[in-house]
């Protein structure tokens, strides 16, 4: 699909304003706003607000990152991924969201939360330099519906826009524990066929069978080698402890974190990455765990900085 009038100069605005702020290649940039959050979305999934949680550990703890702000992504840009009645229809509170409601306050986070995503993916794709989307939901998004608390497919989004700006090929790497059912439905529907897509949830992988996994993951992600960019679906529901996972211990998670990074860097491929799943909660209820292991994936993240094209 080609993006023309009011769309096309927001692209041309968001190349722009990244292009003068590359920032320190030792840090992070991390595209988060405080309009994405939505503290009560009426679900078990805390995807709405853990990225504002996270957010506000890592200033704590002092991690070398760089928070950026940015603008609501257009309706236009969303129709890249979704068709136009459905978009339509979620943001005028007319169909069900990907939590099941048609509450105002998600619909106006909405634009927001695919913007992060859009944003981090144009950054690491103009400067090479890692960047962080702290954001989930959107991987069962599909192209005319969404469920299990997704609405917007930010995935594909981002990869169309980055086409749009002359990428050749770009992958999508999503290690969430369930099947990302949206994104190879939109992929498929739309013949995408520049986005290598790879999706873990297919696979049935077992505890017993993890560490063989984590052995064969180089090989899998050598792979996406000749990408202009890897958008990493970052899901921490594959930990073994976590209620809708999984059969990775926290070490083995933050290995395949770790191997994702490593592996991208050695192919020189750029890396944005979002949260995805991860909804495990402490005995006292706080996410304590889910904060943990998506800094653990910032921490994996810093490790291999900065990646040179």
């Amino acid at each position: 699909m080609d993006l023309t009038g009011a769309f096309n100069n927001e692209l041309r605005c968001h190349k722009r304003t990244l292009q003068n702020s590359e920032g320190d290649i030792n840090s992070v940039k991390v595209f988060f706003d405080d309009r994405m959050v939505v503290k009560d979305n009426g679900s078990f999934s805390p995807n709405s607000f853990k990225g504002q949680l996270c957010v506000d550990h890592w200033l704590k703890l002092k991690l070398p990152i760089e928070v950026n702000s940015f603008s609501k992504i257009s309706r236009e840009a969303l129709y890249l991924a979704h068709d136009r009645e459905y978009v339509d229809g979620v943001l005028d509170l007319a169909i069900a969201n990907g939590y099941g409601s048609k509450d105002a306050d998600m619909a106006r986070s909405l634009p927001f939360v695919v913007s992060s995503l859009v944003e981090a993916s144009l950054h690491s794709f103009l400067t090479g330099q890692a960047s962080v989307s702290p954001t989930g939901g959107f991987h069962h998004a599909s192209w005319s519906s969404g469920s299990g608390f997704c609405t917007f497919n930010g995935l594909v989004v981002a990869a169309q826009m980055i086409h749009q700006l002359g990428a050749k090929r770009i992958g999508i790497a999503d290690f969430d524990q369930h099947f990302g059912d949206g994104t190879a439905q939109i992929i498929k529907h739309l013949g995408l066929d520049y986005i290598h897509h790879y999706t873990s949830g297919a696979e049935y992988i077992s505890a017993a069978g993890a560490d063989h996994w984590l052995k064969e993951l180089p090989e899998l992600l050598h792979e996406f080698e000749g990408c202009d960019l890897v958008i990493y679906n970052a899901g921490v529901d594959s930990a073994a402890t976590d209620p809708l996972g999984g059969y990775l211990t926290d070490a083995q998670m933050l290995k395949r974190d770790q191997l994702v990074f490593e592996t991208m860097k050695l192919l020189g491929i750029p890396v944005a990455w979002c949260f995805a799943g991860g909804y495990g909660r402490c005995p006292a209820g706080t996410l304590s765990p889910v904060i943990e292991r998506h800094t653990n994936t910032l921490r994996a993240c810093l490790q291999y900085l900065p990646v040179k094209r």
